[in-house]
């Protein structure tokens, strides 16, 4: 499955705005918003930047890996997944992938089947961005 492939998958999502999926350097490997408002290039690299803080704030918490965060906004709900296959949470290892996903919802409408898709369509990827 090809990343865009992937984001297909998720466009599926009740309430769907946008995704991406982001290098954890904030590189972005691809794109998709619905509408000219959404830029999902500046929300992935917060969002990427958030999940970031979020993995490191989590490990001094002793609350163990952070994989997921949920940015619940007036507006829209952002979900930002990370898939880590090395044994350092927050670092990439070669050969091992590293990359996050991102989801905007318009809407709380369909949010359990949203986390639980993009964990499938996260996951689903990691052949393909193994470094």
């Amino acid at each position: 499955m090809t990343i865009q492939d992937a984001l297909q998958q998720l466009m599926q999502v009740e309430g769907y705005l946008g995704s991406a999926v982001f290098l954890p350097t904030g590189e972005p490997l691809a794109t998709h918003a619905i509408g000219a408002n959404l830029n999902m290039a500046q929300v992935g690299v917060l969002a990427n930047n958030a999940l970031l803080n979020a993995q490191k704030a989590a490990l001094e918490m002793g609350a163990g890996r952070g994989q997921m965060i949920h940015i619940m906004g007036e507006n829209e709900h952002i979900l930002a997944r990370c898939v880590n296959e090395g044994k350092d949470p927050v670092k990439s290892e070669p050969g091992k992938a590293h990359y996050h996903t991102i989801l905007v919802l318009a809407n709380d409408n369909a949010l359990g089947m949203a986390k639980l898709r993009l964990n499938q369509v996260a996951e689903s990827m990691a052949p393909q961005l193994r470094s």
